[in-house]
Order: C-alpha cells, then sequence, then structure tokens
C-alpha cells in the first residue's frame, strides 16, 4: 500500500532508499537534476508516495473537467529503475483514493513502450525549442 511521506522527513528517507529517484531524472532530458527533485519534494512543490516496491514524486494537479496524478519520478525499490503490473494498480489505486479520475506521466520513447504495456496511451506530445 502506497503512503505519501511528509516534507519534513525527505532528507531522512533520501539516502540509501529515496535516492533512487535520482536515476529516473537522468532520463528527462535536462529538465531537472536529482538533487533538484529532492528540494522540491522537500519544499512541498512534488509529493514524495512510496511503498514495499517503488519511490514516485508526484503531483496532484486539477484540471477543469478532471483531477490527475502526474508522475515526475517512479523508481522501483526491487531493481532501482522500471516498473511492473503490481506498481502501476498500486499508483491507479492512490489515485482514485485521493480523488483522481486520471494516472499521467511524461515518457521518453523507451518509457512510452513500456508504460503502453500498462495500458497508458500517449495523450498528447510536449516539444520545444530552446531560446
Amino acid at each position: 500500500m502506497i503512503q505519501q511521506y511528509p516534507a519534513h522527513i525527505i532528507d531522512q528517507l533520501w539516502h540509501g532508499s529515496a535516492d533512487a529517484l535520482v536515476a529516473a531524472m537522468a532520463r528527462n532530458g535536462g529538465e531537472c537534476t536529482g538533487d533538484q527533485l529532492k528540494m522540491m519534494l522537500m519544499r512541498g512543490e512534488l509529493l514524495l508516495i512510496g511503498s514495499d516496491d517503488l519511490w514516485a514524486a508526484v503531483q496532484h494537479v486539477q484540471h477543469p473537467n478532471r483531477r490527475v496524478l502526474h508522475i515526475y519520478a517512479v523508481a522501483s525499490k526491487l531493481n532501482g529503475d522500471g516498473l511492473n503490473q503490481a506498481d502501476i494498480a498500486e499508483l491507479c489505486e492512490y489515485a482514485r483514493q485521493t480523488g483522481c479520475t486520471a494516472l499521467t506521466c511524461s515518457a521518453d520513447k523507451a518509457a512510452e513502450r513500456l508504460y503502453a504495456r500498462y495500458g497508458f496511451v500517449s495523450q498528447y506530445v510536449t516539444m520545444g525549442i530552446e531560446l
């Protein structure tokens, strides 16, 4: 069962545990480093959730027509990376319990293929241009 951890204990959980999220951040195209993720969690900008098998940095997003749980980073505790069907089921249940109607994430092409195996569908592509 997933639980949410309060921001004031992030530092205690980080070393040797939640720091598994650092590897997940390496795939985000330079948007955020592992240290920056930790800072965002400690400031309460994102939530740290975890269970026996996973750690995730998430945020509830209230859109006009739906509330979603957006996954910013996720890592399996068992192998330090990747997800399985049970992890997705846990995340979906946590999302439901917190009033969400959907679970979303951003993904590169490799992660997109992984998430598609678990029922995720592409909603749109985020594109950018360097200034």
